[in-house]
């Protein structure tokens, strides 16, 4: 089932200011595996944009609004039996770089403009309310537009509610 009402927001924090996006779509798993659990969020927006950085250093191609190719992100990470029975009110971090390629344990994958994967993650689940759940994450990820690092990187925060799916529901990964 898609999570596709009163989502929340996916914020952008750039060296310009802050986009701020409208949820329209989102998914929140934790599904067991043989020894483990594998918890996956993902959210999109289709172009809702509620606040827009100022324009000073955007390149051509940002400025247009019509133009905007509308930010999704997906984050993956393994919780442990222990982690699994106590996840509401935690935190879960991880770093991509310390993950063996050969593993999809903890993946991330932020597409803006083209493919990045963030570096720096983490996942809180903040609260349940009835069948939703409020999770709030902070990525970070080379600048779309700058990737000879002239510009600091992003910082990508999720804050939503989305119902749990107890199947795998990633959107890149399956």
């Amino acid at each position: 089932m898609n999570n596709k009402e009163n989502i929340g927001t996916l914020t952008l924090k750039r060296f310009n200011g802050d986009e701020i996006w409208n949820i329209t779509e989102g998914e929140f798993s934790i599904s067991p595996r043989d020894n483990y659990y594998l918890l996956n969020i993902w959210v999109t927006s289709s172009g809702d944009l509620i606040m827009k950085p100022t324009n000073d250093n955007i390149r051509e191609e940002e400025e247009d609004s019509d133009e905007r190719i509308h930010p999704r992100i997906e984050l993956q990470t393994k919780l442990s039996q222990e982690q699994y029975q106590n996840f509401i009110g935690k935190s879960f971090s991880f770093l991509i770089e310390e993950v063996p390629e050969e593993t999809d344990d903890n993946f991330s994958n932020f597409y803006y403009h083209g493919h990045e994967e963030t570096y720096s993650n983490q996942i809180t689940i903040l609260k349940k309310e009835a069948d939703r759940y409020h999770i709030h994450s902070i990525s970070s990820a080379t600048d779309f537009n700058f990737y000879d690092e002239s510009k600091p990187d992003n910082e990508i925060i999720i804050d939503c509610w989305l119902e749990m799916q107890t199947h795998k529901t990633g959107y890149w990964t399956v």
